[in-house]
């Protein structure tokens, strides 16, 4: 029976007790919403043919609360558990996942004579050898030459220019670094971050280093891209939770939780993971994956009872890929050297304090250790395809509009570099650089403008908050020595202008470069809201300054991003 008295600390679990002891569960003929769910793109229960029946007649599910109720890490969760009470049948139950994954122990003699397999003591540096992104690529220990802080104290978002050497790196025949190119990090969990994993699943360091032979049962996990078969690889435990598995950026699955469902050794946490799986438990689910800051580790300390094998997890946690990250420099210019920009991406944690994304999190602790003057730092990268949009579609001619929030900038400083190298071309760039706050979090500032044709981009500058040429930039007539336009754009500061709207301000440049024969617009950042509002901009200066209806400057919009006529280049993410 539901209490007829719930107390105060169990409120919030129960906001209106039910009047009964029973429930009528929806049918599968009822509406998205009665079900809890709108809009959901949450995993479904086309599979699930389970049910639960939900009572344990020594007391009642709020009885059975109490110790979760002062556990600080259930309470961060907030969930939604009004349609959880006694006597209640709860259906649609997933299936228990496949357990794909299993471990037999390596002993040293055993793994001398099987000199097929490469020794899992490799360097800490680099990941396992079966890490194989696309072939013929292999994850390659670039050194690290220079990092430097680009942004100021208090800046909203710190950034990190990182310098590589390339100069040795395995280019197949015919290649090369590619202005506007990109590369693959191979960026692992963070140590701090696998130790406490380790903790909660109850696997002591000697076990987690301990050489073991792992078995899959088909798949390309653990090696990203390779082929999809049965494998049988030496490792250790913790090199897969390390290099091979994402248990910190991808929100939980249903499969994930049905897993923990199963191995919750208290009753009540059973019963809470299977009705958050359950048709009637959607709602709560869909708010829970809502919540981008629930990881694993966070599930884990909110269901203490779970015990969870490593095998069964592995087979259900997502593969962890490579990060990329854009070139913030002309390759040809620098003889080896790859330059890139990062954000450090911090992620609040539930119930309080941050962790770091895992590429920016990765490459803030080398920027913190180059800092303390330690020099031997490498990077595990690699080329990849090189067949992004600003790779396939950049033009070394004619003129342009690079359009940049953050470190969507980045790319660009290349493209200007590149430009730079052709007198009858310097000129006829124009940069809106969005940012906050020009003071504190504008990326390479002075490395933009008052630049001749063979200076590079090294000398210092001001930041040019307007540009100063329009009459001679509309005609293409001005001076190359003069360099690119950059417009700064600050969205934080007393000017409070976004990209958008000094494209509107611009207009009548942005509509002289798409309207000339070589003309592009280039467009990098890491928002959609970016990408909606500079869209909207460039239908509004359309319709301004083509004499355009609403809908002919839509079909404007969409004939310019035709592959075909690409003038309108974008890389969103």
């Amino acid at each position: 029976m539901a209490p007829s008295v719930i107390s105060q600390k169990h409120q919030h679990l129960y906001p209106n007790p039910p009047s009964s002891s029973t429930v009528n569960i929806p049918h599968s003929s009822s509406s998205a919403a009665e079900l809890g769910c709108v809009n959901c793109r949450c995993s479904s229960n086309k599979d699930a043919n389970e049910s639960a029946h939900l009572n344990d007649p020594s007391q009642t599910l709020a009885d059975s609360m109490s110790s979760l109720v002062l556990n600080p890490h259930f309470q961060s969760l907030n969930l939604d558990l009004r349609l959880l009470h006694d006597n209640i049948t709860i259906d649609r139950i997933p299936k228990l996942p496949a357990r794909n994954v299993s471990f037999t122990p390596l002993t040293p003699e055993a793994k001398a004579a099987d000199s097929s397999h490469p020794s899992p003591l490799i360097p800490e540096k680099m990941p396992p050898s079966f890490v194989q992104p696309h072939p013929p690529f292999h994850v390659y220990p670039s050194p690290v030459t220079n990092i430097r802080e680009l942004t100021k104290p208090n800046a909203y978002k710190r950034a990190f220019h990182f310098e590589i050497d390339v100069s040795n790196y395995p280019l197949p025949d015919g290649e090369e670094w590619m202005v506007g190119g990109s590369f693959g990090l191979m960026a692992p969990n963070d140590d701090a971050v696998v130790n406490h994993l380790l903790l909660l699943l109850q696997i002591p360091n000697d076990v987690a280093d301990a050489p073991i032979l792992l078995k899959t049962n088909g798949g390309r996990w653990p090696t990203i891209w390779a082929e999809d078969m049965a494998r049988e690889l030496p490792t250790t435990r913790r090199e897969l939770l390390k290099w091979s598995s994402d248990f910190m950026s991808a929100p939980p699955k249903k499969q994930l939780i049905r897993l923990l469902a199963e191995y919750a050794e208290n009753p009540t946490e059973k019963q809470i993971l299977l009705f958050l799986v359950s048709r009637l438990g959607q709602r709560a689910f869909c708010d829970l994956r809502a919540n981008n800051n629930v990881t694993l580790l966070t599930l884990l300390e909110a269901f203490p009872s779970v015990k969870l094998p490593l095998d069964h997890l592995l087979s259900v946690l997502p593969q962890l890929m490579p990060r990329w990250y854009s070139l913030s420099n002309d390759p040809a210019q620098h003889n080896g050297i790859l330059e890139f920009a990062v954000a450090l991406v911090e992620i609040e944690k539930v119930g309080g304090g941050v962790h770091y994304g895992i590429g920016s999190g990765f490459l803030y602790h080398l920027a913190k250790q180059w800092m303390d003057g330690k020099r031997d730092l490498v990077l595990p990268m690699f080329r990849g395809l090189h067949r992004n949009a600003f790779v396939t579609h950049f033009t070394s001619d004619g003129p342009m509009c690079l359009i940049g929030t953050g470190v969507g900038i980045a790319p660009f400083r290349g493209f200007v570099q590149r430009r730079l190298m052709n007198a009858s071309c310097a000129g006829k760039v124009w940069i809106f650089h969005g940012c906050r706050n020009s003071e504190l979090d504008e990326l390479y500032h002075g490395e933009w403008e008052n630049q001749s044709e063979n200076s590079g981009l090294d000398s210092p500058g001001s930041p040019a908050k307007q540009n100063n040429t329009e009459v001679d930039a509309l005609e293409f007539h001005n001076d190359p020595k003069e360099g690119p336009h950059h417009m700064v754009v600050e969205s934080r500061s007393h000017r409070k202008v976004y990209v958008q709207d000094e494209l509107r301000m611009k207009g009548d440049i942005v509509w002289n470069v798409l309207n000339h024969p070589n003309g592009k617009i280039y467009l990098c950042g890491g928002k959609q809201g970016l990408l909606r509002g500079v869209d909207e901009a460039l239908k509004d200066i359309c319709m301004q300054y083509g004499s355009m209806s609403q809908n002919e400057a839509a079909n404007q919009l969409a004939t310019w991003q035709n592959p075909l006529s690409l003038k309108y280049i974008k890389e969103i993410w």
